[in-house]
């Protein structure tokens, strides 16, 4: 369940350079496998691998824009 999510969010990160890339799927597979969760707890707590990354992207653009 985790390593399915995660496989479709990686198909989502073409453009994310790829340490940032691996070092962010790493971080949250530590985390869903830690705490446990199952695929509706997954996509509950951070949406479809499609919203997750949407939200990951502008999140970076915002901290971006904060730093300028």
């Amino acid at each position: 369940m985790v390593n399915e999510y995660l496989a479709d969010v990686r198909s989502y990160m073409a453009g994310v350079p790829e340490n940032e890339r691996e070092e962010l799927l790493q971080f949250y597979e530590e985390q869903m496998i830690d705490a446990g969760l199952t695929s509706d707890q997954i996509v509950e707590k951070y949406g479809t691998p499609k919203d997750y990354i949407w939200l990951h992207h502008h999140e970076n653009h915002a901290r971006l824009a904060e730093r300028q």
